[in-house]
């Protein structure tokens, strides 16, 4: 992860650092932290709720299921011009209502 510290989180888009935290008893992390409010943050929550790292199994079947995610989109799309074929095949027919 890298942060410049220079983004102004308080620009209204990005409450997550401007609203209180339930998380952290209503800490407010710009109002602490300043530019440093999404370093800060994903240290402290996103670390705590995830974890560091991942285990080595998990990566293993992350890897896996990113190597096989191009074949699923095809398929799906695969299907979409199927079915798309079988409406027009459906339309065309007379006998079918």
């Amino acid at each position: 992860m890298i942060d410049g510290g220079k983004s102004p989180w308080n620009n209204g888009g990005f409450t997550i650092f401007t609203n209180p935290s339930s998380d952290y008893h209503g800490l407010i992390y710009w109002d602490i932290f300043g530019y440093n409010a999404f370093t800060t943050k994903a240290r402290s929550e996103i670390m705590r709720n995830v974890g560091p790292c991942q285990n080595p199994f998990g990566s293993f079947l992350l890897i896996q299921g990113f190597e096989a995610l191009s074949l699923r989109v095809h398929t799906v799309y695969t299907q979409a011009e199927n079915v798309l074929e079988l409406e027009k095949w459906f339309e065309s027919r007379d006998d079918v209502l």
